[in-house]
């Protein structure tokens, strides 16, 4: 993992970090002149899908990839000819860049399906803000000292809260085909539609509001200091309102302003 963020999107707008598409078409004997290209490596193996992979680099961005192809295994039936990876290195991943990368490695007619997008905030909120403030009922997962998963690896989608720099913290929604698809996302260009999904809606931010602490189903005094996802496991088991004794945090109302201004 590097350490690598943009200054200027920190706690400003949401980007892509890493794209990939499923490819239909036939490859061009030589690349164009946009991209630069690596030697061509083997990767075969009882965990791979391809045979094959070559990376590369867009010109104009700098950016790299890689392309994976020659269908292996056995579920080489099940997937799709060409696999291309994207990364958000140099600069945000576009719309543009991605087309320039496909059209100087695939003959025209080519047809390119979005299969997995990791939708990226970096911000200044602190980590432990995050972990006591979130409440998805998703199985939270320690990865490192410094980083965490929300979901199960092979659900549609997951989350994703780690230490990207010291005083930056990345929170990365892994959106995989099934969660694209719901929401009409299939095309490279459809990403510019990412500011419509309810990323914050599954994956909530709240503190408790004044009023929980008095009257009738008030939250106990004994539980307002522990995290969002237990108080909300407790108020399931008690009845209780939760989102009535909630509100969106500043920094929920932050990320979804990140979110309506997604680099594409």
């Amino acid at each position: 993992m590097t350490s690598i963020f943009f200054s200027y999107l920190v706690s400003y707008a949401a980007f892509a970090d890493t794209v990939e598409i499923s490819v239909h078409g036939n490859r061009r004997r030589k690349a164009l002149r946009c991209v630069r290209l690596g030697p061509d490596s083997p990767i075969g193996s009882s965990r791979s899908n391809y045979a094959r992979s070559r990376r590369g680099i867009c010109c104009a961005t700098g950016n790299p990839f890689e392309h994976r192809y020659g269908r292996f295994g056995r579920n080489k039936n099940r997937v799709p000819p060409h696999r291309l990876i994207l990364r958000s290195e140099t600069s945000p991943l576009t719309a543009s860049c991605v087309r320039r990368v496909l059209g100087a490695l695939f003959k025209a007619g080519y047809r390119a399906v979005v299969s997995k997008c990791e939708v990226t905030f970096d911000t200044r909120i602190p980590l432990s803000f995050l972990l006591m403030h979130q409440c998805s009922l998703l199985v939270r997962r320690q990865l490192s000292p410094t980083s965490f998963g929300f979901g199960s690896p092979n659900s549609a989608w997951r989350v994703r809260a780690y230490e990207k720099a010291p005083s930056i913290i990345r929170l990365e929604f892994v959106l995989r085909r099934g969660a694209l698809r719901a929401y009409g996302i299939d095309s490279v260009e459809s990403l510019s539609n990412v500011p419509a999904l309810r990323l914050f809606e599954w994956f909530p931010i709240r503190e408790l509001r004044d009023r929980s602490a008095t009257g009738q189903g008030s939250v106990p005094i004994e539980r307002r200091t522990a995290s969002m996802q237990k108080l909300r496991r407790y108020c399931r088991r008690n009845g209780l309102a939760f989102q009535n004794l909630t509100k969106q945090c500043p920094e929920e109302r932050l990320l979804r302003r990140m979110l309506s201004s997604f680099q594409w």
